[in-house]
């Protein structure tokens, strides 16, 4: 597990009024943008990702090819806050250099590149994801959200309750009808 905070390193890439290191000056601090995740160190990865199934369920059900799957479950306690921020898919593309990723066109060698987002616990008060203008209240745990690349982004856990969620990065393999 790996306990990150946002403190004293720019946390936006980019030149607009999110990504100036506002969300610094303006007070987010080691106290409130803590995130614990699992999937970066260590074989943290490969254990989640046997978590959610073999290599076969990845590729025909999850629709990812499970050698590129990079999988983060992200824990937020109560009042810990995922600043305003884009996405550019940095470490699957550090881990997946040889596939000469493309974020502009988010494809690689294998072809296009997706990033999911998996409810891990129900959604309760004070639980909040934000995409630009739009709110996604109530989820349910098991929902999965296609994450469009780059689109900022916040989220937080400003209620009682654990809030757990998953993202998954990698090369597809087909496209998943639900």
């Amino acid at each position: 597990m790996q306990k990150k905070y946002y403190e004293k390193r720019p946390y936006h890439n980019g030149i607009s009024e999110l990504t100036m290191n506002l969300p610094m000056k303006c007070g987010y601090n080691a106290r409130n943008t803590i995130e614990y995740n699992w999937g970066l160190y260590g074989d943290s990865n490969q254990r989640v990702k046997e978590l959610l199934g073999t290599r076969q369920v990845w590729e025909d059900k999850i629709g990812i090819d499970y050698d590129t799957a990079l999988i983060r479950l992200l824990a937020y306690l109560p009042g810990q806050i995922l600043p305003w921020h884009h996405d550019n898919l940095g470490n699957w593309c550090r881990n997946n250099k040889d596939l000469n990723p493309d974020i502009d066109a988010q494809m690689c060698d294998l072809g296009p590149i997706k990033r999911y987002l998996v409810m891990i616990t129900d959604w309760h008060w004070g639980h909040v994801l934000q995409f630009q203008n739009s709110y996604f209240p109530r989820w349910k745990q098991g929902e999965i959200y296609d994450l469009p690349i780059p689109q900022p982004h916040c989220s937080a856990n400003i209620g009682m309750r654990l809030k757990l969620t998953c993202s998954i990065s990698g090369a597809m393999t087909h496209e998943v009808k639900s």
